[in-house]
C-alpha cells in the first residue's frame, strides 16, 4: 500500500504536474502569439499603409512616406510592448511552476520533519 502511494506520489503525479505546466505554457505563448509577434514585427500597424498609384508626386511620395513610417513605428511599439508583457508572463509561469512542482516533492518530507518535530516537543 505504502509502495503503491510512493508511486502515485513520485511519479504519477509529477508527470502530470510537468504536463499541466507545459500546457500553462503552450497557453501564454500562443494567447500573446510571440512566434506571430516576432515574425511581424516591422510590420505597419493594422497593416495601414498608402501607396503612390499614378505619376510621381514628390509631395504625395513623402505624406505617404511619413504615415507609413508612423504606422510601423506604431505597430512596432505595440507589438514590442505585447511581446515584453508575454514573455515576462511566460517567465513567471516558469517559475511559479518550478516553485510547485518542487514544493510537491519536498512536502512529505516537511510533513515528516515537522510531524517529529512536534513529537520531540511533547
Amino acid at each position: 500500500m505504502a509502495g503503491l502511494f510512493l508511486t502515485w506520489y513520485f511519479k504519477d503525479l509529477p508527470e502530470k504536474i510537468y504536463h499541466i505546466w507545459g500546457n500553462y505554457l503552450w497557453f501564454v505563448r500562443n494567447y500573446f502569439s510571440l512566434s506571430l509577434l516576432l515574425k511581424t514585427f516591422f510590420s505597419p500597424w493594422k497593416r495601414y499603409y498608402f501607396s503612390s498609384k499614378g505619376r510621381f508626386d514628390i509631395g504625395r511620395w513623402f505624406g505617404n512616406f511619413i504615415f507609413n513610417s508612423f504606422s510601423r513605428i506604431i505597430g512596432m511599439s505595440l507589438r514590442g510592448f505585447v511581446i515584453i508583457t508575454g514573455v515576462i508572463v511566460e517567465i513567471f509561469v516558469i517559475f511559479l511552476g518550478i516553485v510547485f512542482f518542487l514544493a510537491w516533492l519536498i512536502f512529505p518530507f516537511l510533513l515528516l520533519y515537522c510531524l517529529i518535530k512536534g513529537i520531540t516537543l511533547i
